[in-house]
């Protein structure tokens, strides 16, 4: 399954943490206490450890809850007095701490994730968590975190859907506002598992068009390159489907989608998407054999990446 934001950890993004963290702690130091930093650790303070961004065998799951709900608290105060566009560099920057230390919590906990399906029961159609993986799954709800079945019997651990738009919405400039919207909505249900979709046609549409629209809305958007590796995502996934939910067979578009498709084409007439969709019965018209690489070529489509 995709992931919608690419991890780029760069060194700006500790830096700018660690400012927010000692100008934050400052002013909550107990007995004079001043916080001190090492290469190790962003602060060591009180007695709790605020980790960085490298991945510890030693970190336990308070330091990490301790450390994404002190990065949260952070970024939102800062957010109080920025612009806009200061805004989106916070984000950014968020961003980027948190899903390094969540991409370290999937290490940590690699154990458990290996066993989460097994905890699956099918005949109450609920997963029964033995206390102690229970514990964690608590513990990591307070900072907005959980456990998500990916399918095919594979867990992992991920922010929540809407966690991100809910921090900042409302403090961001038009095109990040939106852009974290629609992933929000997007990550709420799992997009496909076993070589197949678990969404409709219909919604798969309604992101390519969707996408489509950000990128001539905000073509100059820093979200543009993200923005069109989501378009090109989604538009060849409308046009060809997923090798268990293909979207025709032996030259023939099959029925159920040849709707979805007249639909959209009525409801987006002057869209790319379309003019994509014309094309797709154009070359199935005249490719004797077929061939999906050849179709996807003639119809300018790069093949996407799954991660």
């Amino acid at each position: 399954m995709k992931f919608y934001f690419k991890q780029n950890i760069f060194i700006s993004a500790l830096v700018l943490l660690l400012t927010l963290f000692v100008s934050c702690k400052k002013e909550h130091n107990v007995e004079g206490n001043i916080p001190t930093t090492t290469t190790d650790s962003i602060m060591i303070s009180e007695a709790k450890v605020l980790l960085d961004t490298a991945y510890s065998s030693t970190a336990t799951l308070e330091n990490y809850v301790e450390t994404l709900q002190y990065n949260e608290d952070a970024s939102k105060e800062t957010c109080k007095n920025q612009s806009p566009e200061k805004n989106n560099e916070t984000y950014e920057n968020y961003f980027a701490v948190r899903e390094a230390l969540i991409k370290n919590l999937n290490q940590t906990y690699s154990d458990v994730l290996e066993k989460y399906a097994s905890y699956y029961n099918f005949d109450t159609g609920k997963t029964n968590l033995p206390t102690e993986v229970q514990n964690i799954a608590n513990s990591l709800q307070t900072v907005d975190v959980e456990f998500w079945d990916v399918g095919e019997g594979y867990t992992e651990i991920r922010s929540k859907a809407n966690h991100y738009y809910n921090i900042f919405k409302n403090k961001l400039t038009p095109d990040y506002e939106a852009y974290l919207k629609q992933t929000s909505k997007e990550k709420e249900v799992l997009y496909a598992a076993d070589a197949g979709l678990n969404v409709s046609f219909d919604e798969v549409g309604s992101r390519a068009i969707f996408w489509e629209n950000f990128i001539k809305k905000y073509p100059n958007s820093k979200l543009i390159a993200q923005a069109e590796e989501d378009f090109n995502w989604y538009l060849n996934d409308f046009l060809f489907g997923l090798d268990n939910t293909p979207t025709f067979e032996d030259g023939k578009i099959y029925d159920d989608v040849q709707k979805v498709y007249q639909n959209f084409m009525k409801k987006y007439p002057n869209s790319t998407v379309s003019e994509k969709i014309k094309l797709l019965y154009h070359e199935l018209e005249s490719n004797a054999f077929n061939d999906t690489e050849n179709i996807r070529e003639n119809l300018g489509i790069e093949y996407p990446t799954y991660d």
